[in-house]
């Protein structure tokens, strides 16, 4: 019941808000929690070389060759 997005769904059922409202408070919720996970992630690999979803796969194939 504490899954992203089922308490706003249960409130919706339960009548208490409309479901636009419901959908609005997850995608909300969603974009928090990724947030969170990705300052946490950022934090346990300080030495990591972090890189642009862009040219990812660039990176990768050129590390690959060396």
């Amino acid at each position: 019941m504490k899954a992203l997005g089922v308490p706003w769904l249960i409130r919706h059922i339960h009548g208490e808000i409309a479901l636009a409202e419901a959908a609005e408070a997850s995608k909300r919720d969603s974009r928090r929690y990724s947030k969170r996970q990705e300052t946490w992630f950022r934090n346990q690999l300080p030495d990591w070389v972090w890189v642009a979803p862009d040219i990812a796969e660039a990176e990768i194939v050129r590390a690959l060759a060396r």
